[in-house]
């Protein structure tokens, strides 16, 4: 007789039967119970171990078997068990085909399965014939052929309950499994088993009426508890798992369906719980949840966030606030009040200390608020002021920014003033305690009444004292940080921290994103809280736009080549394999472009390894090579692996090429509709990129120059031209996505329209972009917005931290200037590092014409480079070679030529515009011509010369082409004064028009005067150069006989003479003013067609002439009078 194991020293389901003791326990799974009394002798072929069961019931005989006890234990090499017919007699020779045998002659030959399911952690039970199997009350059957046809389909498997007793009946025959051991433990011993998926369409059941598709999920004993009142529970039919919230008070079902009834919807907020359905598990009434793995409350991790960088911190309360606000919106605007936001509330899922998940939970508290009343504000308000209360706990922003608002004092100056008058006022109680109590002196005296008077003015004083300090302590308010307050922040962190290391990679960013996000600590401080949660969010919008997640990637593939080949050291000895160094300094030549931090590692490691080993680089060479490399922290994976799998590398041919492919992420912009094309042309190899920069077909002049967080940042073009780029540079690129755009959209996170005078400033977590203009210290957070300009100190340390965006200037002046070709972005480390001058000054050599030589270019560039220098003094390595070729093809990319009128695509209904006629036989240069000898000796001091006195410029120009007699030298002066007449209309584009007045924005008055030329209303617009003014000046202060010309006037020019009246003027005005013009004086314009006589002052700094029926020119030290007297004039009739 078998002896049994006492069950109480066991973990078993309820209900398990005994257990031998020659069964191991440690390699039992299941106890499989046949009630039949032929199942003994049914499974007289099995080789488990099997006990009869005999009736034990009082009118039963005591040898009367009525069924008997499989005990299924590991089988090595087995994670199955099967279940089928047994056979009639034994065989001499039979082997067990099944592990368990059951005595009916009905049952399929192989009736079902046990298998465990790797996905989910259980046991499953699938069918294996067409015969029905009822595996708790659910029938399974096999999907075959002729099942097919059927129009009602059973279940194929389904998981069963660890935790309890599985009953499974097949043709009227009980069959009882208990598990002992789950199916974890079977997978972990056999690795590689994998028993596949269901068939999906036969496992929804959710449609069907009978009462076992509505019981679809089990809660067992073991269940992993998610918070206080939910527990993981499994989809017993397709192993999905969800969640079950558990109603165990008394009103617990009134609690459920009311739960129900607010947020069993359709489509709910990502960060609210979708609630599916009721159920009651063992008469507990509960609901089924959406299950969201890896949440812990954020009680629970406070504690480790307070000891994170500050940094860290921030990123995770700028990550909170936004889902956990809209949440609150959602939640409002269907008339729901949470009224329990707390840290057990919010779960956080945190990956790689990065929030991926937050979820609003608990709402046992909530109430919705019926359709015919009001929505009350003040459960609303406190909503809000709770969930911002979690956001400035998890950065305490208050502690980090306060500070004074404008014309406050400091807080210990305040409580010192407190302090004095509070001692001053208990000096002023004593004394008169001592006087009228124990001297006993008259209070109505002229001494007492003037003690009197003196007390209750010291008790004023405090009590002013005490109301002032009151009301100081409410300015304080979030300030911005400048350079020193950051520098002082991160000193005291590190300090402070425990393990540097670990969080000297986050940034010192300590923002919510932006002033707004920002300010909303001030009034939480004070305690005057008053914003709803549909004010944040609708002000968020309308600060970003409707994007969540406006930074998004795209994966790149890039194959390298590598040139391979074998050879033997010896006759016997195993082939070696070979790699060709150019082929492998390329590749490490294109990873010091991905990846500027491991640049100078790279180089160096490669000048200890692989340049000692000569010629020869064999797959030791590369092993000791990664080896160095991961010494100085974690090597990037797609390079990891490529250098993985070339030391991996075998069976290749004599002289092979082989290709090596790696997947990147490429960063677009949603709302922009750009990629960042920089981090595109890194990947390519270099014959690729030089294909693609001299390929005039691939160009793109429409650039953004972004800067700021060192993984966004690049020149970004439109997402159209990606399909291009990345054919021209052979790169793959899967599912790119569509940006097109069908009307316009107004988007505030959109930097496509920001003009290329303007650096885009972006990082994660930041609302929307900033921009600064390349030539002026102004900052601006929204550049749709006229408001908020800063400065770099303090907009740079308050939303990017210690980032390094910009590059220090080497002047004082504020320069950052275009790049001219997109291929040619630069990080500020690198500007910085070519900025370097030395402890010389590199002078550029000139020829005999004072112009640089032909090569001079291209060899200045090559030497401004500046390479990472090499171990070896006399010579760089390959490594280097390549990494100076990549630079140098890049500093000669240049921006393709305009394309012709005709090439540009004509639209249908429009015709091209005409060319520009180009003036052939003019120099090109108009800074410096090239101006004749007799022309410079009449004209010493002028760099763009005006026409000369006495010629006229039309009538001149007229001969200029039919005059043969004239000589080449006098030809070409006269077209340059041609040139010089038609510069003084300039076009449209370069003249800014303000109330009929042209103002030349490319010119600047000089800096010791202020000047100022204006014409009437009405008249064309002119321009005359600020190098202009003072010759003519000159001209006019020299008494000479007028002259006619091409203006038409008569200079006629006196110092300190009275006004004179010249024929053909109506009234001519001369005011003298102390001093004269000085030299250098500039004009900022010109009126056209000045009239044949004129008056024109130059005793100070105001010229006048208005002559009948012409146009009037002032000319005046002071623009506002200028101005002024210049709108009054009226156009007189006469010649146009």
């Amino acid at each position: 007789m078998a002896q049994f194991r006492p069950l109480n020293t066991l973990d078993l389901p309820n209900g398990c039967p005994e257990i031998p003791e020659q069964v191991s326990l440690d390699e039992l799974i299941a106890i499989v119970t046949l009630h039949h009394p032929d199942a003994f002798v049914a499974n007289r072929d099995t080789v488990y171990r099997k006990v009869q069961i005999k009736d034990q019931s009082a009118f039963a005989s005591a040898e009367e078997v009525i069924g008997c006890h499989v005990y299924l234990h590991r089988v090595v090499g087995q994670a199955t068990y099967s279940f089928g017919r047994a056979k009639k007699a034994p065989a001499a020779t039979h082997t067990a085909e099944l592990d368990v045998y059951l005595p009916n002659t009905s049952i399929a030959k192989k009736q079902f399965t046990i298998v465990p399911a790797r996905e989910t952690g259980t046991w499953r039970l699938e069918a294996a014939s067409e015969t029905i199997t009822r595996a708790d009350g659910v029938p399974l059957q096999k999907y075959t052929s002729r099942i097919k046809k059927k129009k009602v389909h059973d279940p194929h498997g389904l998981y069963l309950d660890e935790s309890k007793v599985n009953r499974i009946v097949v043709l009227g025959m009980q069959i009882d499994i208990w598990f002992i051991r789950g199916a974890s433990h079977v997978l972990n011993l056999e690795r590689y088993f994998d028993a596949g998926p269901l068939h999906n369409k036969l496992q929804e059941v959710e449609e069907r009426d009978d009462s076992w598709a509505r019981s679809r999920w089990i809660l067992g004993s073991h269940a992993e508890q998610c918070s206080t009142r939910s527990y993981r529970v499994l989809q017993r039919f397709n192993g999905r798992t969800d969640t079950a919230k558990l109603f165990s008070s008394p009103d617990g079902q009134q609690e459920r369906d009311r739960e129900i009834l607010m947020l069993c919807k359709t489509k709910v907020h990502d960060s609210i719980v979708r609630y599916q359905a009721s159920v009651d598990f063992e008469g507990i009434p509960a609901a089924i949840t959406d299950t969201h793995q890896g949440m812990s409350p954020y009680g629970v991790l406070q504690v480790d966030l307070k000891e994170k960088h500050p940094g860290l911190r921030f990123q995770v309360a700028a990550a909170i606030f936004r889902p956990l606000f809209s949440a609150l919106e959602f939640l409002h605007f269907h008339r729901i009040i949470h009224n329990s936001v707390s840290w057990e509330s919010v779960l956080l899922r945190l990956v790689d200390d990065r929030v991926d998940k937050v979820l609003l939970v608990d709402y046992f508290k909530a109430h919705p608020v019926p359709p015919e009343e009001e929505m009350p504000r003040a459960p609303m308000i406190q909503d809000a002021r709770q969930a911002m209360e979690l956001v400035e706990d998890c950065c305490n922003i208050w502690a980090l920014r306060r500070a004074m608002a404008p014309n406050t004092v400091d807080e210990t100056e305040m409580r010192r003033r407190t302090e004095t008058a509070e001692e001053e006022h208990a000096m002023a109680r004593r004394t008169c305690a001592y006087y009228f109590d124990e001297k006993g002196e008259d209070r109505h005296s002229i001494f007492g009444k003037k003690l009197l008077k003196t007390l209750a003015k010291k008790e004023m004083e405090w009590s002013r004292a005490k109301t002032n300090q009151l009301h100081n302590a409410g300015q304080l308010q979030v300030g911005p940080l400048t350079e020193k307050r950051l520098q002082e922040i991160m000193y005291s962190w590190e300090r402070s921290s425990q393990n540097i290391q670990s969080t000297k990679d986050y940034p010192m960013v300590l923002t919510l994103g932006h002033k707004f996000l920002d300010d909303l600590a001030t009034p939480l401080y004070h305690k005057r809280w008053d914003y709803l949660p549909r004010d944040i969010c609708s002000e968020l919008r309308s600060l970003e736009g409707e994007v969540k997640d406006p930074w998004q990637t795209l994966t790149c593939t890039q194959k390298f080549p590598f040139r391979v080949g074998t050879f033997r050291e010896r006759a016997d000895a195993a082939p070696v394999v070979e790699f060709e160094g150019l082929s492998l300094a390329q590749y490490l030549a294109v990873c010091c472009d991905l990846y500027p931090d491991w640049r100078e590692a790279i180089v160096f490691e490669y000048d200890n390894v692989v340049v000692p080993s000569g010629a020869l680089i064999t797959q030791r060479t590369i092993r000791s090579l990664r080896r160095a490399l991961a010494q100085n922290n974690k090597l990037p994976s797609a390079m990891e692996r490529t250098l993985r799998e070339l030391e991996a590398l075998a069976d290749v041919g004599f002289d092979e090429d082989i290709t090596v492919s790696e997947e990147h992420a490429i960063y677009y912009h949603v709302p922009s509709g750009m990629f960042n094309a920089t981090q595109l042309h890194r990947l390519a190899t270099m014959k690729h990129l030089k294909a693609c920069l001299e390929n005039p077909d691939v160009r793109c002049d429409n650039f953004a120059e972004v800067r700021g967080e060192h993984k966004l940042q690049g020149h970004y073009v439109p997402l159209s031209l990606l399909p291009g780029f990345a054919n021209a540079l052979g790169i793959t690129v899967r599912d790119v996505p569509v940006s097109e755009r069908s009307y316009p959209i107004v988007n505030p996170s959109d930097f496509s329209q920001v003009s290329h005078g303007r650096i885009v400033l972006v990082r994660t977590g930041l609302v929307a972009f900033a921009s600064v203009p390349r030539t002026g210290n102004q900052f601006s957070h929204l550049p749709t917005s006229p408001l908020g300009i800063e400065s770099a100190d303090p907009f740079l340390p308050t939303y990017f931290g210690d980032m390094k965006v910009l590059p220090r200037l080497t002047s004082s002046t504020f320069n950052y200037p275009r790049s001219k070709h997109w291929a040619k972005f630069k990080t500020a480390e690198q500007i910085e590092e070519g900025a370097k001058v030395g402890s010389r000054k590199i002078l550029r050599p000139k020829g005999r014409t004072g112009t640089l030589p032909a090569d001079t270019h291209t060899r200045l560039r090559q030497l401004s480079l500046e390479p990472v220098q090499s171990s070896n003094r006399h010579q760089l390595s390959r490594l280097q070679k390549a990494i100076r070729e990549r630079a140098v093809v890049i500093a000669e990319a240049r921006a393709a030529a305009p394309r012709a009128v005709e090439e540009i695509p004509i639209q249908r209904g429009l015709s091209p515009q005409p060319k520009r006629v180009r003036k052939l036989g003019l120099p090109s240069n108009r800074e410096n011509p090239g101006l004749t000898s007799s022309f410079r000796a009449r004209n010493p001091n002028l760099i763009r010369s005006p026409p000369y006195r006495g010629l006229d410029v039309d009538q001149t120009f007229e001969r200029t082409d039919r005059s043969p007699s004239l000589s080449k030298e006098r030809r070409v002066e006269r077209m340059m004064v041609k040139r010089w007449a038609d510069d003084l209309t300039a076009s449209d584009s370069e003249i800014e028009l303000s109330e009929g007045m042209g103002v030349n924005s490319n010119i600047r008055a000089p800096n010791n005067t202020k000047t100022s030329f204006v014409q009437d209303r009405g008249g064309s617009p002119t321009e005359v150069a600020s190098t202009f003014a003072n010759p003519f000046i000159q001209q006019a202060m020299q008494p000479e006989m007028p002259q006619d010309g091409r203006f038409g006037a008569h200079w006629l020019a006196a110092r300190g003479q009275a006004p004179q009246r010249t024929p053909g003027s109506s009234v001519v005005e001369q005011r003298s003013v102390a001093g004269a013009l000085p030299v250098g004086g500039a004009a900022n314009n010109v009126g056209t067609d000045i009239p044949d006589t004129a008056v024109m002052s130059t005793a100070g700094m105001r010229v006048e002439m208005e002559v009948e029926g012409r146009m009037s020119l002032v000319y005046a030290s002071d623009p506002s009078e200028a101005g002024g007297r210049g709108r009054q004039r009226r156009r007189r009739t006469g010649r146009p």
